[in-house]
């Protein structure tokens, strides 16, 4: 299950709770059930003042897309979402399958490999000698670009960082 959150700003004095509506990015409470949301039921003092800072949970069942991100029709979306493309994917995949072959690991081992990574959202990568290492240390950002198409999901700026150790 996945909550959707928006950070808004208090354009009055609101409790916990609150059924709002955002306008310009500040919050405004309405009557239960009307607008976009609530505000954040978890908050631990009774009211968020003008001006605070705050979390707008909103309604169940409203979003109308999610891939690592959320949209809701009461929001400009200013994050692009990628369609996927079966052409792109497999341009990718030959991309990847290329500096496998390049460092002399399977596509299966240096996708294995990088899923780890982004599972730990960085650190390194083995991958073969020093030529190896430097080779791909050059091309990491087209080799994150590549993963993220093929896999669908978006690394971290942590992982698309990382670099590629050698084995030795």
């Amino acid at each position: 299950m996945h909550v959707a959150i928006f950070p808004a700003i208090a354009g009055h004095t609101m409790r916990p709770g609150e059924s709002v509506d955002i306008v310009e990015g500040e919050a405004h409470t309405l009557p239960l059930g009307k607008g976009c949301g609530i505000v954040d039921p978890f908050l631990d003092r009774d009211a968020v003042h003008k001006g605070d800072r705050v979390y707008i949970c909103l309604y169940p069942n409203t979003i109308t897309n999610m891939i690592h991100h959320w949209q809701h029709p009461d929001f400009d979306d200013e994050t692009p979402v990628r369609e996927i493309d079966s052409a792109a994917v497999q341009r990718s995949k030959t991309s990847l399958a290329a500096m496998a072959d390049h460092i002399d690991l399977s596509y299966d081992d240096l996708m294995d490999r990088a899923a780890r990574c982004a599972e730990d959202d960085g650190g390194y990568i083995s991958a073969g000698d020093d030529s190896a290492s430097e080779y791909m240390n050059g091309n990491k950002h087209e080799f994150w670009r590549h993963y993220e198409i093929v896999t669908g999901s978006l690394v971290s700026d942590a992982v698309r960082d990382t670099y590629f150790s050698c084995a030795c």
